[in-house]
Formats: C-alpha cells, sequence, structure tokens
C-alpha cells in the first residue's frame, strides 16, 4: 500500500524520470513484495500479479524507449499519446493501485501454503514403474482427446458446446500430471517429451484454427513456468526456455500476424499455414536491415505492435475518458448475474458477446463486423465502466476477493499437494478473465467439473503411487530378511 501511495504521489508528468522511477516501483514490487517463491507456483493469483506487470507495467518501458528511440516517428503519437500522453500515467497508476490491491487481499487473507517458503514443497517425482501403461498411455490419450475437443468445441450442436468446453479442462490437468509425474533426472527434452509435445501440437492447431497467438506462445510459457516452479533444480533451465519463447515471439511476429490476417480474411486453416510458413521463410532468407512489418521498419513496426496489443493502459484510458466521469454503475454486473441463468429458462436472454463488445464500441474499441474476436473490456476496464474513477481501487479489492475464493478452493478441496498444483494450473487462466460475465456465468461450471472430476482422479494417482511405494519398501524389507 505504501508503494501504491508513491505512485499517487508522483503526479502524472510526461517525462522519463517519472517513468523510471514508476518503474522501479513496480520492479521493487515485483521482487521484494511479491517474492520468488510465490512467482514461482503457477496459479490464477501469480498469474494474475506477472500478467499485470508485463502488460500495465510495461507501458513504461514503451514510453522510455519511445521517448528514446522513436520520438521522431509516428508510432511515438500512436503508443504513448501526443497530446494527452499524461493519461498513459494515469493508467498506469491505477494499474498499479488495483494490482497491489488485489495482491494484497489474497496475501493477508489467503491460503498460507501459496507463500510457503520451503525449497521442496512439492511432492518428488512419481516412480513410473509403479503404474502400468495402460494408466500412463491413458492420461496422455486423455490430453490429447481434450485437446481435439478444446479445438473444435465451438462446430459442435448448441447442447454439446458446454459439455465439450468443460472436457477441454483435461487438457491442462494432464499436462500438469505429466510434469509431475516427469523422472527425476535425464535430459530435459526427453523428461518432459510428452507435455512438450502436447503443448505444441495444440499451439500450432489452435493457432492454425484461431489465429491467435497465444494459443501456441501462452501455452509454452505456461509449461515451462510450471516446470520450473515444481522442479527447482530446472528453474535455470527454464528461464532459458521461457527467455527463448520470448525472443521467438518477438523475432516471429511479422510471420504470425500476417497468418492471422489471412485467416480473418479467409477462415482457412491451410492458408494460415502456408502464409506462417512463408512468412518464416522470409525472416531469415531476407536482409533484416531491410525488414518491415506492416509498412514500418521491422523494430518501428514491432514496437507499435506491442505498445498497442500488449500494453493494456493503451485501452484501458479509452474506458477511462468515456467513464471514468460518467459509470453506468450496477448495469453490467446485473448483466453480468443474467448469463448464469441457463437458455433453456430465459432464450430471450442477452448474448454477453454482443453486450460486452457494444461497450467497447461505444468506446472506440469494439469490432463493427466480428463482435466474438472484437477486444472486449478486461475486468480492470469493467471496474471502470461500473465505478468510474474510483473503480482501480473498487475493482481491485472485488477481484483480490474473487482470487482469495479461487486460492481458498484450490487449497481446501484437496488434500494431496500434488492435486493442489494440478488445480491450480487448471485455473492459471482465471486469473485474467475478461469481465463479470464469465464469472458469473460460467466459472461456477469450469470449477465444480473441476472438483467433481480432475480431483478424485489425481487422489487415485497419487495414493497408488505412495501405496506401490509402501509395498515395494516392504517388498525389499522382506527380501533382505530372507
Amino acid at each position: 500500500m505504501l508503494l501504491a501511495g508513491a505512485t499517487l504521489a508522483l503526479g502524472n508528468e510526461p517525462s522519463v524520470l517519472n517513468a523510471c522511477v514508476r518503474l522501479g516501483i513496480w520492479a521493487v514490487f515485483l521482487c521484494l513484495v511479491i517474492g520468488p517463491n510465490f512467482l514461482w507456483k503457477p496459479g490464477p493469483s501469480s498469474w494474475f500479479v506477472i500478467f499485470h506487470f508485463v502488460s500495465s507495467g510495461s507501458w513504461l518501458l514503451f514510453y522510455i524507449s519511445g521517448v528514446w528511440f522513436f520520438q521522431g516517428t509516428t508510432s511515438l503519437a500512436r503508443v504513448v499519446g501526443s497530446e494527452h500522453s499524461q493519461l498513459g500515467f494515469e493508467v498506469a497508476t491505477g494499474s498499479f493501485v488495483f494490482l497491489a490491491i488485489a495482491w494484497s487481499v489474497v496475501r493477508l487473507f489467503g491460503p498460507a501454503s501459496i507463500f510457503d517458503v520451503r525449497e521442496n514443497a512439492v511432492d518428488p517425482p512419481l516412480d513410473l514403474s509403479h503404474f502400468p501403461d495402460v494408466t500412463r498411455w491413458g492420461i496422455v490419450g486423455v490430453g490429447a482427446l481434450s485437446a481435439i475437443v478444446g479445438l473444435y468445441f465451438h462446430h459442435l450442436p448448441g447442447a454439446l458446446i458446454q459439455p465439450a468446453r468443460l472436457f477441454s479442462y483435461f487438457f491442462p490437468a494432464c499436462v500438469a500430471i505429466q510434469v509431475l509425474m516427469s523422472a527425476d533426472h535425464g535430459p530435459f527434452l526427453v523428461r518432459f517429451r510428452w507435455p512438450i509435445t502436447l503443448t505444441l501440437v495444440y499451439g500450432v492447431f489452435a493457432f492454425a484454427g484461431s489465429g491467435l497467438k497465444s494459443q501456441l506462445f501462452f501455452k509454452v510459457l505456461y509449461l515451462m513456468w510450471l516446470i520450473g516452479g515444481q522442479h527447482p533444480s530446472l528453474r535455470k533451465k527454464s528461464l532459458v526456455g521461457l527467455f527463448g519463447v520470448s525472443v521467438a515471439f518477438i523475432l516471429l511476429l511479422p510471420a504470425f500476424q500476417a497468418a492471422k490476417d489471412r485467416f480473418a480474411a479467409t477462415g482457412s486453416r491451410a492458408d494460415v499455414m502456408d502464409t506462417l510458413i512463408g512468412g518464416i521463410d522470409e525472416i531469415f532468407s531476407s536482409d533484416q536491415s531491410e525488414a518491415t512489418f506492416r509498412g514500418k521498419p521491422w523494430a518501428e513496426g514491432t514496437w507499435e505492435y506491442f505498445g498497442n496489443r500488449l500494453c493494456m493502459a493503451n485501452m484501458t484510458r479509452k474506458y477511462l475518458n468515456r467513464y471514468g466521469s460518467r459509470p453506468l454503475g450496477a448495469e453490467s454486473i446485473e448483466t453480468a448475474f443474467l448469463t448464469a441463468v441457463p437458455r433453456i429458462i430465459d432464450p430471450t436472454k442477452i448474448s454477453t458477446d454482443q453486450y460486452y463488445n457494444d461497450l467497447a464500441r461505444n468506446s472506440g474499441i469494439g469490432n463493427y463486423e466480428d463482435r466474438k474476436t472484437s477486444r472486449k473490456p478486461t475486468f480492470m476496464d469493467e471496474s471502470i465502466i461500473v465505478w468510474g474513477r474510483s473503480g482501480f481501487l473498487v475493482g481491485g479489492g472485488v477481484f483480490g476477493v474473487f482470487l482469495l475464493i479461487l486460492e481458498w478452493l484450490a487449497f481446501q478441496v484437496p488434500k494431496i499437494e500434488s492435486t493442489r498444483i494440478v488445480l491450480r494450473f487448471t485455473w492459471l487462466s482465471f486469473g485474467t478473465l475478461p469481465y463479470f460475465g464469465i464469472i458469473f456465468g460460467s466459472i461456477s461450471y469450469c470449477i465444480l467439473f473441476s472438483v467433481i472430476t480432475i480431483v478424485p482422479g489425481c487422489s487415485w494417482l497419487w495414493l497408488n503411487r505412495h501405496n506401490q511405494g509402501a509395498m515395494s519398501v516392504e517388498e525389499d524389507v522382506d527380501h533382505r530378511n530372507e
């Protein structure tokens, strides 16, 4: 809270010095207040902290780099603004307050286990020799099937969409189980060959079918993060993997964006992959000094892309301009509550895609042609829509309570540490939910499905491991006695 107060006291002067001081406050918060142990535990709360640091906090880096390297270009005005650049600092302050309050709620009232400082808080790796082949292949098979379902559930009849969507939650659960079942020695790629293979194949096909780059890169980042979190001895290698994926994303961004644009134009999976492969070949075969991205020099075009797409401050300011002094009040929350009512009861209920896209379009963001792919308000944006400028303060507390409930459930339902790890990793995406409608409308189904199906399966695996291990010890003792 002291750091949040410091950001409020800095004012909104658009200067490099102000940006550096604010960036230092974000860094102190991440490294000293949060702590590395919490950050290495993939889960809704830890991902929420990292996501907001990278997105909202990174706006300051883009401001600094823009003033130093791109001040004479049109990209500077596009990203940091020309006449109203102080709004970026205003939004960055609000984002920090939102993050600090939400994290404080979790830290003060959340389960102590997620802040445990023990180096080896996780159970040791499972001894695969204690499991029959049918169990190991069954986990791989369920993970692959759930990935396929997750890729195609939108094409199913309406009555099957929700059950199929729930079944797709087996994919992250199976990935986490495979990481926990990996051998305790051997080459990195050999130990984690199955979760890596599943993640990469799913990510490539998901990108080809949707054009969303996050389906590939974020999934791989999640996996590297999970491996480093649960195997402290592999954290250096995990960091190398995280860094490598990030560099690959930046270098290959023009190719992936061209493929995404192709998907938007044709909707053809084959065209997407042909464009992607052709773009990658062009990147590595052409002179980088002549490379361009969206008609601008490669570095400037990439900087502008990240400044607009990955920095939430650039979008949040639009909601702040429109709703900061004229909030809608409880309207969107009432709409969110109604989303929890099944259509069989209320067949005329409003479409959340349409409602939230209209909020975005009214702010100059939404897509007039395709509301499903439109950039809708995030939870932080909607907090501004509901509570105005005080939304950073109130919304941070509300989201902190939401994260607190998730963490409490994850640590109350199962009694085995490994099951908690799988559950928290499965719920990872809940830490970046877009708006209230998702929380009220679908999370309850996802949580119930996970508790009813994933928790018993995990418990059986770990208990079987313990029982088999105990039997092996007894057999060894009997053999020695003989």
